[in-house]
């Protein structure tokens, strides 16, 4: 990487890491501190246990999700290798976002063996572009008819035209251009070709339906975090309001939505009626969550790096940048 590259890289961060500093920093001055004390202190850890699971449900949904796109696309990987390289890209994306980025890690994994630095990217942004587009229109509605939001029925329309436009042009003219840049780029024509895109397109109404579950129960769980603390987050007003605060994490001004997100639960419950103290602790209960999950995914990490072949594409790890995405589960945290 060369010097001037690296030092705009290093000054980027530095403006991400600012921004997350000065959106907690505005937060501190705004919260009571004594009151998101009180929050905690009554906390229902059943309840939070619950909704740690409900978040590992979405995981693993998200899991099956990456596998079908993969299968598709012709990977040789077994679900237990595709759950240790998705876990570690999660603690990679959470741990050290600015590094090695998690997708970075789980391109360079799953391009070994033959399968190839395109197949992989490709199941990448086929998983993230359905993840998003299965948010899309699932918000939009919601938000266009929800009276919490409904000054918010011209973002509606954006999101849903926007997503309703994007199958139309897969569908219309998808193929065409696929295989048009397959034949000028023969690097693509694996990924790209007639067989891989007709079987991409056979996968997409499936990962798109675990999509939308992987959405529903990332509300969920921040339901059940809300209720273990004693916040009444009603799973309608969730459901027009969380994953709003989910595509502002996905905003790349901070390392992972760090300050961002938190920010978005004292904006969005707020329009629910509920105080920025109890808001700030279910954002924050969410992030405890998030983390967990990532230490989790360590441990796999290492498993993985013990597992894997020997012949690792190092190149491919180099300072790229993911941060938490939803979903997916971006992990904005959600399953994108």
């Amino acid at each position: 990487m060369s010097g001037p590259h690296r030092w705009r890289r290093r000054l980027v961060l530095a403006a991400r890491i600012a921004v997350a500093v000065a959106l907690f920093a505005w937060l501190g001055t705004q919260i009571d501190w004594a009151a998101l004390g009180t929050t905690f202190a009554h906390a229902r850890l059943w309840l939070a246990a619950l909704g740690l699971a409900v978040l590992w449900l979405a995981l693993a949904i998200a899991v099956l999700r990456w596998r079908r796109i993969l299968r598709a696309l012709g990977s040789p990987l077994g679900l237990a290798e595709i759950t240790r390289v998705f876990a570690s890209g999660l603690f990679l994306s959470l741990f050290l976002p600015t590094t090695i980025g998690g997708d970075v890690y789980r391109l360079a994994r799953i391009g070994q063996g033959g399968f190839g630095p395109a197949r992989g990217a490709v199941s990448l942004l086929a998983e993230r572009g359905i993840g998003l587009l299965a948010l899309l229109l699932l918000v939009a509605p919601v938000i266009a008819v929800h009276p919490l939001t409904r000054d918010l029925v011209a973002l509606a329309v954006v999101l849903g035209m926007g997503g309703l436009g994007v199958i139309v042009a897969v569908v219309f003219w998808g193929g065409p251009v696929a295989h048009w840049l397959a034949r000028r780029m023969p690097v693509l024509e694996p990924a790209l070709g007639p067989v891989s895109w007709s079987a991409l397109l056979r996968q997409a109404p499936a990962v798109f339906g675990l999509s939308l579950l992987i959405h529903l129960a990332t509300v969920g769980s921040n339901v059940l975090f809300a209720h273990a603390l004693r916040v009444p987050l009603a799973p309608w007003d969730a459901l027009a309001l969380i994953p709003l605060i989910v595509l502002a994490g996905q905003i790349p001004i901070s390392p992972g939505g760090l300050g961002v997100r938190e920010a978005g639960f004292v904006y969005f419950l707020g329009r629910a009626g509920i105080a920025k103290e109890p808001a700030l602790a279910v954002g924050l209960a969410w992030l405890a969550a998030l983390y967990l999950t990532g230490a989790v995914g360590a441990l796999l990490f290492l498993v993985d790096r013990r597992s894997a072949p020997k012949a690792q594409p190092g190149a491919a790890l180099d300072n790229s940048s993911t941060g938490p995405g939803p979903v997916g589960l971006d992990t904005t945290g959600g399953a994108s």
